[in-house]
């Protein structure tokens, strides 16, 4: 399990759900969502610009166990070329439907 205890540096830390606080503390911990004020405020629908801000520093994390996949083994499709190398292989295991 993780270690949730970095919720209870905020205020409303500890009104995070239960099924919530291991990926809550992993997003807190790596920078994906830092909060407002001290607090995380866990029952408020975030706006779309917070879910984007979210989503973009999600997609820009390092992580030192995963390797991007390899482009020769990775999927080809319409406009690979200009898509950035750590998405292609993203949809690895998702059908493309045949008219």
């Amino acid at each position: 399990t993780e270690d949730t205890s970095i919720l209870n540096s905020y205020a409303d830390g500890a009104y995070v759900a239960d099924y919530a606080r291991g990926a809550m503390s992993v997003m807190v911990q790596t920078g994906i969502v830092q909060g407002s004020g001290g607090m995380l405020e866990p029952g408020r629908i975030m706006t779309r610009a917070e879910m984007a801000v979210a989503l973009a520093r999600a997609l820009t994390l390092k992580h030192p166990t995963r390797r991007p996949p390899r482009r020769e083994t990775a999927p080809r499709f319409p406009g690979a070329a200009f898509c950035p190398s750590r998405a292609i292989g993203a949809g690895t295991g998702i059908r493309e439907e045949k008219e």
